[in-house]
């Protein structure tokens, strides 16, 4: 992930925490079920530890940030052939696989640069839709206030799921949340969640860290969710290709 440097003296802990401390915890495993939308985007085979987080936010779509799927500072031709999303992965066990065929950039991405990470997600496109795994909705109505949740991945602790569904909202920079969880490496892409009247959605992307015990995400707005509905009004036709059994590890 990349790390944006900060002073904040104002938020720094009285005493020096424990390495634990500055990680978000592990998800208990009977409340794991509920987070298999969730999963890591890895290049170079699904078991790698080279990693990010993404959401599952229609059968053949991923949510993550666009520095997880991006070669230096741009794309390849729209995709990087040896990315995959793993939904549900916990420690070997996962609820599904794919590979990703295309990435869609949010088109202001270019704007971003060192330190700016308004536009910094993307979305992937799935070779395969994953029809057993219910995807999390996504909301752009830009409510949001008291306590968002992290739910990812990091790289302390790659092959089981973490975060935590209380994290204090601390401000709102201009399409950007910053929020009071520690996140590391491994956790960009990782969704903010928010409590809704249906259930949990979707309301950003994690894509850096402030400091040891802050997160920066992107707000989503109404280009995620009008590509969303789009790419459901007209699914593309599935190509011919390597299904999930035929992935290597």
């Amino acid at each position: 992930m990349r790390r944006l440097f900060a002073l904040v003296l104002a938020l720094l802990p009285f005493g020096p925490a424990s390495a634990e401390e500055l990680l978000l915890p592990i998800i208990a495993e009977d409340e794991r079920p509920a987070w298999v939308a969730v999963g890591r985007v890895n290049r170079g085979g699904f078991q790698t530890r080279r990693l990010c987080s993404g959401t599952l936010v229609a059968p053949d779509l991923v949510l993550t940030a666009a520095h997880c799927v991006k070669r230096g500072n741009r794309l390849v031709n729209g995709v990087i052939p040896d990315l995959f999303f793993v939904a549900g992965w916990d420690r070997g066990a996962y609820a599904a696989a794919a590979r990703v065929r295309e990435v869609i950039e949010h088109p202001l991405g270019q704007q971003g640069g060192a330190g700016n990470f308004r536009y910094d997600v993307a979305l992937m496109v799935l070779a395969d839709p994953m029809t057993g795994v219910a995807p999390l909705p996504v909301s752009a109505s830009g409510r949001a206030g008291g306590t968002l949740g992290i739910v990812g991945y990091q790289q302390d602790h790659p092959h089981i799921l973490t975060g935590r569904l209380d994290c204090p909202l601390l401000n709102r920079p201009p399409g950007m949340f910053r929020l009071g969880c520690p996140v590391r490496s491994g956790h960009s892409g990782a969704p903010v969640l928010r409590q809704g009247s249906a259930g949990w959605e979707v309301v950003g992307v994690t894509v850096a860290r402030q400091g040891e015990t802050l997160a920066l995400a992107v707000e989503l707005g109404a280009w995620i969710a009008g590509v969303i509905d789009r790419h459901l009004a007209n699914p593309p036709a599935t190509p011919v290709g390597p299904r999930e059994s035929q992935l290597s590890e």
